[in-house]
């Protein structure tokens, strides 16, 4: 169910643009600034992808933790969610801040 209102949101995100609103820095043109949304827009399917990955993974862990198979989601589920959270974001706004016109 989580998963499910995470994705109706961050889907609904990506595809009203509408709502992505950039100011316009000094000397930033146009076209660097609707570059900068169509990445944003990027950053956050790719991070719903993500996020959608690790709930099934979760839901897995769970299942084979109820049958017995397994003991939790295991040590290494929290560092790598954060490495790949953080890793899509810090890509995606080094793509945003390196920005050509």
């Amino acid at each position: 169910m989580v998963g499910l209102v995470l994705f109706i949101i961050l889907e609904g995100l990506s595809r009203f643009s509408e709502t992505h609103k950039v100011k316009l820095k000094p000397g930033q043109t146009l076209e660097q600034a609707e570059a900068q949304k169509l990445v944003g827009i990027e950053m956050i399917r790719a991070l719903n992808g993500f996020f959608q990955i690790a709930l099934v993974y979760i839901i897995w862990a769970i299942v084979q933790t109820g049958l017995g198979n397994q003991q939790g989601l295991g040590s290494a589920f929290t560092t790598l969610f954060l490495l790949g959270t953080l890793g899509i974001t810090y890509y995606y706004i080094f793509r945003m801040v390196n920005i050509k016109a």
